[in-house]
């Protein structure tokens, strides 16, 4: 692998980026809202698996993506309980 030379501003601005990225990750694992499966999201509301994915469908829930987990935040399903 080729090095890329860089100017000391460069790599400041860099340095920030990486700092401000590694902040946003550990605030947003931090978060207390917990990420739900469809699966989990049914059994918190009472409703079938397809009931959730049809909310989800029609816009009623919304996904997010936590990591490399996908599914619905538990506030969501408190919002429309």
């Amino acid at each position: 692998m080729e090095a890329i030379n860089l100017s000391l501003q460069d790599r400041a601005l860099l340095s920030d980026l990486v700092y401000e990225l590694r902040r946003f990750n550990d605030n947003s694992e931090r978060s207390s809202d917990k990420v739900l499966s469809c699966s989990e999201a049914a059994a918190v509301t009472g409703r079938t698996r397809q009931t959730v994915s049809k909310w989800i469908r029609d816009g009623r829930l919304h996904k997010v993506t936590r990591g490399c987990r996908t599914g619905i935040l538990l506030s969501e399903l408190n919002r429309i309980k």
